[in-house]
């Protein structure tokens, strides 16, 4: 319970330090339009400090990334050295990290000077937020998204800390870290896509570097691919007349690591594509028919082969002899005591001594009893589950500590950012301005992976995969704020978005990893 007392104590030194700010900063010294660097530091400082407060300061042992940024050092893809406890899966007999490498690229350098199992995530996570609250800022005065450095900061501070990036950001365990990884990476881009140059080559060099930001990101959460239209909008409707050039060099620098994820994905899957999610998917959901990949196909490309195959439920393609099906059959009589072998009608007679007409009776009832659909990571018949639990699920209250109870499964967004709504004032009040229109259409194509997804992100407050798209509502959401006057409600809905979302850290180490 000290740990308990503590961050609750940190949270209170988090709201205080705003309310300073707001004083001092914004009200009797009236900070300027155009503030400089003194409040670039301010805001990195008091972010970092802030995740540094909701932090449980251990060493963070999920850190996936670690393993594949040392076998990007040793020239190799597969993380042969992967502990049992994270996730992998693997092909053609070699283990692999199946998230995005992202992070582990970004990480190299001080994987290569420090090693990479000596890189704490807990002050990456930190970093990466802080860094975030120093972008966003200045991407809403790039836009002029309020009228001045008051209202901003009140924006910057509900977007970062009023948002489950509060609790991916402090906690930066391996399944939170690609995302504050990926906010600062959007961020950078954004920023340096809005900065008004004064010279052709600064721009020049600042839209290609833009691209290289964004490819990057795309590296870390693939969904943010889908996010590309905000920039081709903004190049198209601002650089009315180098928007070519811009556009170009943009696309130029975002094929840099790009084209370098999709060659890992040749090498890896014999496609472009990443195909990392579907063989989780199938490891997760569909065990018996992966265990069997594994140990009956040594291939690559021919477990590939068994994967498309399997997921489109044809199955005289993957078993594609009497053979192949009677070694299935045996396969499940071998492992019907293994807790993840749930297939039903599995007979008693060995399969060796069944006859073909026999054997295909058995088999086709198993597969078809058992493996009915098996599809990939997403499908549309995961839709009702994560709209229910982006919009409507909610955590326990009780009457005694800790009194709010995330459930496993995370916590709505209605919840967690109800200030997230405010989106839809621009709708009305910016409707003839076509970007307002392009931020709506890329939330919700953004959202599309998430809906689709076979989990939601589990073991999480908040909804984590919503970040993929809450960077874009919450700009419209930045709007609708900052809409006549910043009057003092405003504030306080603000700081009630920011009391919700430390809870996240302070429950996670407080009670759910004790």
């Amino acid at each position: 319970m000290n740990q308990y007392w503590y961050q609750m104590a940190a949270a209170a030194f988090v709201l205080l330090l705003l309310w300073m700010a707001d004083l001092f900063l914004f009200q009797k010294h009236k900070a300027p339009e155009k503030t400089g660097w003194r409040l670039d530091l301010f805001l990195f400082l008091y972010a970092w400090l802030t995740l540094f407060l909701l932090n449980n300061h251990e060493f963070v042992v999920y850190n996936n990334y670690s393993y594949l940024s040392d076998a990007l050092l040793k020239g190799r893809l597969d993380t042969p050295d992967l502990p049992g406890y994270l996730e992998s899966f693997s092909l053609g007999g070699k283990t692999y990290m199946h998230f995005a490498p992202g992070v582990a690229i970004l990480l190299l350098p001080a994987a290569a000077i420090f090693g990479a199992q000596s890189i704490n995530y807990a002050y990456v996570g930190m970093t990466l937020g802080a860094l975030s609250t120093v972008l966003f800022y200045r991407i809403l005065q790039n836009l002029s998204i309020g009228k001045d450095a008051r209202e901003r900061f009140w924006c910057t501070v509900l977007v970062l800390f009023g948002t489950v990036h509060c609790f991916c950001a402090s906690i930066a365990h391996s399944w939170f870290i690609g995302h504050a990884a990926s906010w600062m990476l959007l961020f950078l881009s954004l920023f340096l896509v809005s900065v008004p140059y004064r010279k052709a080559e600064n721009e020049s060099a600042g839209f290609f570097a833009a691209g290289v930001a964004f490819g990057l990101c795309v590296c870390c959460r693939l969904g943010n691919l889908l996010g590309a239209g905000v920039f081709v909008a903004y190049i198209l409707l601002k650089k009315r007349e180098g928007w070519l050039r811009c556009g170009l060099l943009f696309a130029a620098g975002a094929a840099v690591f790009g084209g370098l994820y999709m060659s890992m994905n040749y090498a890896r899957f014999g496609t472009v594509m990443d195909r990392s999610y579907d063989l989780t998917h199938l490891k997760d959901l569909f065990k018996p028919l992966y265990y069997y990949m594994q140990e009956s196909i040594s291939e690559s490309r021919e477990q590939m082969a068994f994967l498309d195959a399997a997921q489109r439920t044809d199955w005289d393609t993957a078993f594609s002899s009497l053979e192949t099906k009677r070694a299935f059959v045996e396969f499940l009589q071998r492992n019907a005591a293994e807790s993840w072998n749930y297939c039903r009608g599995i007979p008693e007679t060995p399969a060796a001594s069944m006859d073909a007409l026999e054997l295909q009776n058995v088999f086709y009832e198993i597969v078809h009893t058992s493996f009915p659909k098996v599809g990939g990571a997403l499908s549309i018949l995961n839709a009702k589950n994560n709209l229910y639990s982006i919009f409507l699920l909610m955590p326990e209250f009780k009457a005694e500590s800790p009194f709010v109870i995330p459930t496993l499964a995370g916590v709505s967004l209605t919840f967690c950012t109800p200030l997230m709504y405010a989106a839809c004032i621009p709708l009305y009040t910016r409707r003839k301005d076509p970007m307002t229109w392009v931020l709506l259409g890329t939330t919700v194509l953004t959202a599309i992976p998430f809906v689709m997804n076979y989990g939601n992100g589990f073991a999480q407050f908040g909804m984590r995969y919503a970040m993929d798209f809450l960077p874009y509502i919450m700009l419209l959401a930045c709007m609708g704020l900052t809409e006549g006057r910043w009057r003092s409600y405003k504030t306080a809905l603000v700081l009630v978005c920011v009391l919700i979302n430390v809870w996240g850290p302070i429950y996670w180490n407080c009670f759910y990893l004790r």
